[in-house]
């Protein structure tokens, strides 16, 4: 996207929304190009999605309801902005709406001040801490900048140690891409949507392959880090070298949200492991499966809790919209596919 493209969402989202807004970023494929995409989005251009941060969801839809009222469903017009903020907080913590300038469709979410921190540290919805594992777009960060750059590093840290530690890094030597690929199917893993068929197949790998240069950006001082500590070694070609001892694989430990492991194990030895103790190559390979499990799981029922909103706070025809095309989306994946 130009920077006049840019410079125009900035001003669109200062003059069409309330001004408490503390963060606001932009992501997908209206932002960043995705591989492999030219066919689907010849029909249609990609809509623009972007997620603000508020300190308090009743102010902003008591506000954004005078503003921008086409915005929201009849039911959730007439209902108190104490229930809307409640149906806001379901799922996600994250409620979606969409509009539009012109030809161009927009989709924006609105998620609260503390929910938003405690994702990103806990990933306790594991929904907008997965979103800013990818790239994105900044566009709103004046409150408290250094609050919100300190939290999403360690959101980018924790799912980079995370991947070493599930996906057996250590010891092997892989192009940057796939440990990039395996942070971004996170998000997928127990997705509905991707059992439904509503999710274009190849997504993970073309959201990758289309901006591999923003994600190498979004990750260099994290990447860093792990050179620091020995535990990365990346060549001129985008090749890692992965070395991880008991030590090492620690200190990975340390950077992955302590309640994952928590709830995965109530082993004392293995709780240690959150608080800097050490652990051995078996006792992550006992690990591996049940965090595995556990991130599907949050993903699972985060979103289907989401879903069970939509009839609630999205016009009927905008919520049948979004999933014709979401369908459509994953339909054409499959037709491109090769045969076996």
């Amino acid at each position: 996207m130009s920077s006049s493209q840019l410079t125009k969402i900035r001003s669109l989202l200062k003059s069409r929304f309330p001004s408490e807004v503390l963060f606001s970023f932009a992501y997908g494929s209206g932002m960043f190009k995705q591989a492999n995409t030219e066919e689907i989005y010849k029909v249609k251009p990609p809509t623009i999605d972007f997620i603000m941060v508020v300190p308090d969801l009743k102010n902003f839809h008591s506000m954004n309801l005078r503003e921008n009222k086409v915005d929201y469903s009849v039911m959730s017009r007439i209902m108190p902005t104490s229930a809307l903020s409640w149906v806001n907080s379901v799922g996600s913590g994250c409620l979606f709406m969409h509009f539009k300038e012109g030809k161009q469709s927009f989709k924006y979410g609105v998620i609260d001040e503390q929910t938003f921190l405690s994702d990103m540290m806990n990933w306790d919805k594991f929904y907008i801490s997965a979103r800013l594992q990818k790239p994105v777009q900044i566009l709103v960060n004046d409150a408290n900048p250094f609050e919100f750059d300190a939290v999403l590093r360690k959101n980018r840290r924790g799912v980079l140690a995370f991947s070493i530690l599930t996906q057996q890094l250590s010891g092997k030597k892989i192009h940057l891409s796939t440990l990039f690929k395996d942070i971004t199917q996170l998000s997928y893993n127990g997705d509905p949507r991707v059992s439904l068929g509503a999710e274009n197949r190849s997504k993970v790998k073309n959201i990758v392959e289309g901006n591999f240069e923003g994600f190498k950006t979004w990750y260099n001082d994290e990447v860093r880090r792990l050179e620091d500590k020995e535990i990365f070694r990346v060549e001129s070609n985008n090749m890692v070298q992965v070395t991880c001892d008991d030590y090492q694989r620690a200190a990975l430990f340390n950077d992955v949200p302590y309640n994952i492991l928590q709830k995965v194990h109530n082993d004392p030895s293995v709780l240690l492991l959150g608080q800097g103790g050490y652990t051995t190559p078996e006792a992550v390979e006992k690990l591996i499966p049940s965090l595995k499990k556990e991130m599907e799981n949050r993903v699972r029922w985060t979103n289907l809790k989401s879903y069970t909103t939509f009839p609630l706070v999205l016009p009927v025809g905008k919520t049948i919209s979004y999933a014709a095309e979401k369908f459509r989306k994953g339909l054409m994946s499959k037709k491109s596919l090769p045969n076996k």
